[in-house]
């Protein structure tokens, strides 16, 4: 019966060491697809997709549950690029709230990242980007 509870243990460490291994590259495989605006390429490739807000959310999200902080470059570059989808930028030419472009499965996503970022002061930091 020892041995048996032994060759589990050791069998679920191996599960760990390769899951954190592969949560790791993915890690890795989002930083460096990061574009130099912030954002990743979306649906369209370099072209504006109304879904994108949505994808570039999903990739701040994954960050912030591999462990990157409020703080962490390609967090603040992935946030800031998120509010330049959502609100007006008129230099950036987007306006997905002004045009009524906002779909639901974006802004629950956008909402999602914000939390997994900042927790509960996820207002308060997102009036400040």
């Amino acid at each position: 019966m020892e041995q048996a509870k032994r060759a589990k243990e050791e069998e679920d460490r191996q599960v760990a060491v390769r899951v954190n291994a592969a949560v790791d590259r993915g890690q890795k495989w989002l930083r460096d697809r990061q574009l130099g605006d912030g954002g990743w390429p979306g649906l369209m490739g370099r072209s504006l997709n109304v879904q994108d807000l949505g994808l570039n959310a999903l990739c701040v999200l994954a960050l912030s549950k591999c462990g990157e902080n409020a703080t962490a470059p390609s967090i603040l570059r992935g946030l800031r690029r998120l509010r330049e989808f959502y609100d007006v930028r008129p230099s950036r030419g987007f306006d997905f709230k002004g045009t009524n472009q906002l779909k639901t499965y974006s802004v629950a996503t956008y909402a999602m990242a914000l939390e997994a970022v900042y927790g509960d002061e996820s207002e308060a930091h997102a009036a400040e980007l």
